[in-house]
């Protein structure tokens, strides 16, 4: 294929209309377009960009009029800087100003956004005179930045070509595919779904905002527009996963932005082909694939993001050394033609020169496994995945105390059940979690609003007198039925406390006595005689606890006979008197009270008994016990 080498993207989407102008190449909800109808839609929208125009930004809702936008832009050699439309005015307005954008398209004229810009539409007047581009800058994408601003990556022509042939190359598209596009504009998504499907030659389905929503239309609209490809972040898929109904025309799903676990594609493997993937947007999008339908899971059940793809070197370094033995810890470093431009303000964090050739260094950790694949570890820095996006915490922390919305605060991550991130802010604030959420959500995504706030009197330090963020980001959570299994065989220091033994008995009866308290663990889970509790920093277990409902002989003073035995209470010892004992053994008593029992026993410890005692247990005999009901 030959096309004009300045303007690289048109030309080859060009190319592929004029030798079938009738066919199709977009298919939305409203109708479909030709490669024809769309290219004039290109023009009409290109004839309304300002000469004197460099970066143009695009705010407007998903469809072919928002690509018609995309596609003008870079056929005048320009680049685009592209925003969701529901984003908050104010970090609309930051990234254009950071992006220096000259103009702005929107579907309507909206003269409370970034009101100094030439507001452009489809039926805007034509301008006389094409401007001018440097041909070489494609977008520039937003990422969160830790300054308290998003940070601005910039990506050219080149990077995202270098990415479609490595897409076609894996995946081998023709005329019959069709993808979804189902991201977001401002994640990397958004480029594989546009770019590697329509310079492909393949057609690119546009669902509308409400069947994204929902599943049921979703598919709906994948069957009646036969998708063959769908990428996305592993959460669809974990819900497509217990679908029957799915779509016959799926191929291929690919999934990227977080790691993917076997539970989330189980029954999905054995319906289409299921790729794992890696890459930041620094990068543009994927630098790794792993062909995940017939591999056998990572023993902690997550699959590898396997190895560089066509056009890109990916290796792990660790203290300026390659590593190229299995099992071996270090950052991954990527290379190749997709690595960015840097980011806007010829900020290069991450991006370095080697041997001449653009560097980026993820700051993610991997390892390899036996077959060479990388298995991804985690930042090595504070940055988190929330729900596929890619968020600094710290600018959310920024934010808070820039708008004057706290004396003190710091926004730390917590993990749920199935171990996805989420935001937590510890404030010491007068001002309400409803009125921050409100002033928040003036200058944030909604993505980055804390889904917990924690109110203080002061801030915890450390014994150096720094602020404590281990101590604020521990958690305590319920074990749900189905982790009761894999927490009592994996978490093997909480096992030592939790299922202990004492050394007047043999190896072999400490073994057996382990095993029968583990499997009685694992039942009682199951049918509610057990509730469990964790204490975790981050995905690690530090801390636990456990309730086990029993009945005993109804007495004038427990008249129902249902008693709770509280259990395996361990923290930790670097966490010790510091109130996290107390806060996993409110949590029982809270749970036990709640469960109408009339009595709560605890086996006591010398060292423990002063908690207990605060509590409200007292001692008789071996036991200590506490009435729910206040009685003695």
């Amino acid at each position: 294929m030959v096309y004009n080498s300045r303007v690289k993207i048109y030309e080859r989407f060009l190319c592929i209309a004029k030798a079938k102008p009738e066919a199709i190449c977009l298919k939305t909800e409203a109708k479909d377009y030709t490669y024809s109808e769309f290219l004039s839609l290109i023009e009409a929208y290109s004839r309304k960009i300002p000469p004197e125009a460099k970066r143009v930004g695009i705010v407007m809702q998903h469809g072919a009029s928002q690509l018609a936008a995309i596609f003008a832009t870079l056929k005048l050699g320009l680049a685009y800087i592209i925003a969701e439309p529901d984003f908050p005015l104010k970090r609309i307005e930051s990234m254009m100003a950071i992006g220096e954008a000259d103009c702005l398209f929107l579907d309507f004229p909206n003269p409370n956004l970034c009101p100094s810009l030439p507001q452009l539409g489809k039926d805007g007047p034509d301008q006389g005179q094409e401007p001018t581009g440097d041909f070489n800058l494609a977008y520039i994408l937003f990422t969160s930045g830790s300054t308290g601003k998003p940070k601005g990556v910039m990506i050219s022509e080149d990077n995202i070509l270098g990415y479609v042939e490595a897409f076609n190359n894996e995946f081998h598209l023709s005329e019959q595919d069709a993808m979804l596009q189902h991201s977001v504009c401002t994640f990397d998504i958004f480029t594989e779904e546009v770019f590697a499907s329509l310079l492909n030659g393949a057609c690119l389905a546009i669902p509308s905002e409400e069947a994204k929503q929902n599943t049921d239309k979703l598919f709906r609209f994948c069957s009646k527009n036969g998708v063959t490809i769908v990428s996305s972040f592993p959460y669809l898929f974990k819900e497509w996963n217990e679908r029957e109904d799915l779509p016959s025309c799926f191929r291929l799903f690919v999934s990227g932005g977080d790691v993917l676990r076997a539970s989330y594609v189980n029954k999905l493997r054995n319906k289409v082909q299921v790729y794992n993937t890696y890459g930041p947007s620094e990068t543009t999008v994927c630098c790794t694939y792993c062909d995940c339908t017939t591999r056998t899971p990572n023993q902690d059940g997550t699959f590898p993001i396997g190895k560089a793809i066509k056009g890109y070197e990916v290796y792990l370094e660790k203290n300026g050394q390659k590593i190229d033995k299995p099992n071996q810890t270090g950052e991954i470093i990527i290379q190749g033609a997709g690595v960015g431009l840097g980011y806007v303000g010829n900020i290069k964090q991450g991006y370095v020169t080697v041997d001449g050739l653009p560097v980026f260094r993820s700051g993610d950790l991997a390892y390899y496994d036996e077959e060479g694949n990388l298995n991804f570890l985690k930042r090595s820095d504070a940055q988190v995945m929330i729900y596929g996006r890619r968020v600094e915490p710290m600018e959310v922390e920024n934010t808070i105390l820039n708008k004057g919305l706290a004396r003190d605060a710091a926004v730390v991550t917590i993990f749920d059940n199935e171990g996805l991130a989420h935001l937590k802010a510890c404030l010491v604030s007068c001002f309400s979690e409803e009125q921050i959420r409100k002033e928040l959500g003036a200058y944030l995504p909604s993505y980055m609003i804390p889904e917990y706030f924690a109110f203080l009197d002061k801030m915890p330090l450390t014994e150096n007198g720094k602020l404590d963020r281990r101590a604020l980001r521990i958690n305590l959570r319920k074990f749900a039925l189905n982790e009761a299994e894999s927490w009592a065989n994996q978490r093997q220091k909480v096992l030592l406390e939790v299922f202990a033994c004492y050394s007047v008995y043999s190896q072999k009866e400490q073994e057996r006595i382990k095993d029968r308290n583990k499997q009685e663990f694992i039942e009682g889970m199951k049918n509610g005689r057990h509730v469990a509790y964790g204490l975790f920093d981050g995905d690690r277990i530090v801390g636990s606890g456990d309730i086990c409902y029993q009945k005993e002989l109804p007495s004038p003073e427990n008249k129902s006979g249902k008693v709770a035995f509280l259990m395996n209470v361990y923290v930790d010892s670097s966490l010790r008197k510091r109130g996290f004992g107390r806060l996993i053994m409110e949590q029982l008593m809270k749970e036990a009270k709640a469960a109408g029992v009339g009595k709560i026993y605890l086996e006591s410890s010398r060292a423990g008994r002063p908690l207990y005692t605060k509590l409200g247990f007292e001692l008789k005999n071996y036991y200590m016990f506490y009435k729910p009901d206040g009685t003695r």
